[in-house]
């Protein structure tokens, strides 16, 4: 997980976002973690409306150990810090979907009308 910054991009002014690639000091001998590589690959590839867009990849001026992908921001965080994986969803005709796991809404049952 890292940690994610609002920032302005200098060349044109423009807001984004930067998040911060974690990479624990016993690893950084090793470079950038594999599962931070893929993340980057796979958003950089895809083009959606409802997937955020990579801009770049942004290293630190000193050493390796300061890495950030640069994204586009996002006005608000309204579903939370807690999706999982699992539950993002893309249908047979590209429509991307959240879903939730039976814990998050309870064990009432739904009324079928």
């Amino acid at each position: 997980y890292g940690v994610v910054f609002r920032a302005q991009e200098r060349a044109s002014s423009k807001i984004v976002a930067l998040k911060q690639i974690r990479i624990p000091e016993e690893e950084r001998q090793n470079g950038v973690p594999i599962t931070a590589l893929r993340e980057i690959s796979i958003l950089r590839s895809l083009r959606h409306e409802n997937i955020v867009n990579v801009l770049d990849v942004a290293v630190g001026e000193k050493a390796m150990d300061e890495v950030y992908m640069v994204m586009e921001y996002c006005e608000q965080n309204a579903i939370g810090r807690d999706v999982k994986l699992q539950n993002i969803l893309l249908t047979a005709n590209g429509v991307l979907k959240l879903g939730m796991e039976r814990s998050e809404y309870g064990e009432r049952e739904m009324d079928q009308r």
